[in-house]
């Protein structure tokens, strides 16, 4: 036999035998294939989304194999399901198992139970600060959670939403300070500070230091009588806040709810008004508005302005009910880089460690808190790329560099400059202004796949049936328990020659993880009308169909 001849003889072996691994390898067989083709196409022909647009792919990482695909390199709006890039971009560049450090330093020494100083907190951008993590450091994480203050059933993230800075201030007593000569201050350098709207939840300052999610929590109470001022649960309650009352409770009406789980807003709807900064930063605010004599109680939050001042305040009052009092002086601002020649260890009088970045991603993913997602890009930019200007867009940058190993394609929207509070153009909404494919998601879910953290990654996404913004959807199909991922809901509204037109957008993206283990990676995309069809529907129908590849694929 010629060498030529042996050289053929040898590839077609190899191209034999590699054909027959990679049959034995594959989990999906023509006959689960047709199935799911068949039964996802009758969920598409549904007639309550006729004229909808979908996308979809579904992926064997361990095998290379594609499930099924239907647009899978169409570009789509994402909306929260993005958030599994953002998170898996701290997970790559921080660490699963970083922990923020936020101690209290002081500036002197402490003489005869004086301190003759100064008391400077180091922001960390702990965002679990206030009431989510408990003594026994378990995390409370209601559904929904408080920065969507206008779901039926959000409320307060706690019953004691101060309680890490209690922690700080017992330390502080257990150090043996009795009075303090100087100031609290709160070091909030870590990046700079951005005002802006975010996400549709209203005006943020993004800030270092974080407390409650820099929001006070205010819960109305209808009087007992027609024309009555509504009752008022302030918490944290702190001189930071004063809420002028001006409610008025209205006779009954037949209260109901949106579907999708948004509260209806009447002609004169509670809000927030003629919000007043005073010299020593305070704040004095009206709340206005009407509830109905037959409501269940409303919720809304008030937006911390200045966090630095609301955390300096807090912490002040809770010394002061121990019996420590402080010497202040409200119109001396710091000098930072100063004061930093005093952050050693000796000098440290309390300290907060937080639990691990699994954890403090859970309000992002878990509630899908968009708050917490912007921040998040500053943290990333600050801690892993040492950048403290321009934290956000380094943050981003690293992302960028993320999906280019990951194989993510995006397409950038345009920027919706959005005008903040100091009259200045803000970018902070940008995280949600890309546009991606299935396609694009698959890929990235892969290769968290193939990371040594991906297990506690996936148990941050929300489960099917069980928690978090999935805790409602298919809890008794064969699916529930089984799937990790996270929603996504948006509406975009447009007008052409006169005529307004909606459209809603519904995603899910994540992990099937079927009875022998096996993962799948997902995500699913749905346009429609609201004229036929509401979020509810649309998720569940979207359930339909992962807990169809489920079945399928574990049969």
């Amino acid at each position: 036999m010629s060498s030529i001849l042996k050289v053929l003889s040898i590839l077609l072996l190899i191209t034999v035998f590699s054909c027959n691994t990679v049959g034995k390898n594959q989990l999906l067989t023509s006959d689960v294939e047709m199935e799911i083709n068949e039964r996802i196409l009758e969920v598409m022909s549904r007639s309550e989304f006729n004229g909808a647009r979908w996308g979809m792919e579904f992926y064997i990482p361990k095998t290379n194999e594609v499930i099924y695909s239907h647009n899978g390199n169409q570009f789509f709006t994402p909306a929260s399901s993005m958030k599994v890039f953002t998170a898996g971009t701290a997970f790559e560049y921080i660490g699963v198992d970083y922990h923020f450090h936020t101690p209290v330093y002081r500036t002197g020494p402490i003489i005869d139970g004086v301190l003759r100083g100064d008391l400077v907190i180091k922001a960390s951008g702990d965002l679990l600060l206030g009431g989510r993590v408990n003594e026994d450091g378990s995390i409370n994480l209601p559904s929904p959670d408080h920065t969507y203050d206008m779901s039926v059933g959000a409320g307060p993230v706690s019953n004691y939403t101060l309680q890490s800075i209690q922690f700080i201030a017992d330390q502080i007593a257990a150090s043996g300070i009795k009075h303090i000569e100087g100031n609290i201050f709160v070091d909030n350098s870590l990046f700079r500070e951005e005002i802006g709207e975010v996400g549709g939840t209203g005006a943020i300052t993004v800030s270092s230091m974080i407390i409650n999610d820099n929001l006070i929590d205010v819960t109305i109470v209808p009087a007992s009588i027609v024309g009555a001022p509504a009752e008022l649960h302030i918490s944290p309650e702190s001189s930071y806040l004063t809420v002028i009352n001006e409610t008025i409770t209205t006779s009954a009406t037949g209260r109901q709810d949106v579907p999708g789980g948004f509260v209806m807003m009447g002609s004169n709807p509670l809000r927030f008004i003629n919000n007043i900064t005073n010299d020593d930063g305070t704040n004095t605010v009206t709340l206005t508005g009407e509830i109905s004599l037959d409501s269940v109680p409303a919720f809304r939050v008030y937006r911390i302005p200045e966090p630095d001042r609301f955390a300096e305040i807090v912490l002040g009052e809770l010394l002061y009910e121990k019996g420590i009092t402080v010497q202040s002086d409200s119109n001396v601002r710091p000098d930072f880089a100063e004061l930093s020649r005093f952050y050693f260890a000796e000098n440290v009088v309390a300290e907060l460690l937080s639990p691990s970045l699994d954890v403090q991603v859970l309000p992002m993913l878990k509630l899908s808190s968009n708050p917490h997602t912007v921040t998040w890009y500053y943290l990333i930019g600050a801690i892993a790329g040492g950048e403290s200007d321009n934290a956000y867009d380094k943050g981003k940058e690293l992302q960028t560099e993320l999906f280019e190993k990951a194989g993510v394609e995006s397409l950038a929207m345009p920027p919706r400059e959005t005008i903040n509070a100091l009259g200045q153009v803000s970018n902070v909404d940008r995280a949600f202004e890309e546009e991606y494919m299935p396609s694009s998601f698959t890929n990235f879910l892969t290769y968290i796949y193939r990371q040594p953290y991906f297990e506690r990654f996936k148990n941050t996404l929300p489960v099917l049936g069980i928690d978090g913004t999935l805790a409602e959807t298919h809890s008794n199909s064969q699916a529930a328990g089984n799937v990790f991922a996270k929603t996504g809901t948006a509406m975009q509204m447009r007008r052409l020659d006169g005529v307004t037109s909606i459209n809603i957008k519904a995603a899910l993206a994540g992990f099937i993880e079927l009875p022998n283990s096996e993962i799948i990676v997902f995500s699913v995309f749905l346009e429609y009308s609201p004229s036929t069809a509401n979020s509810v529907e649309a998720h569940e129908t979207i359930g339909d169909i992962v807990n169809i590849v489920y079945e399928a694929m574990s049969s």
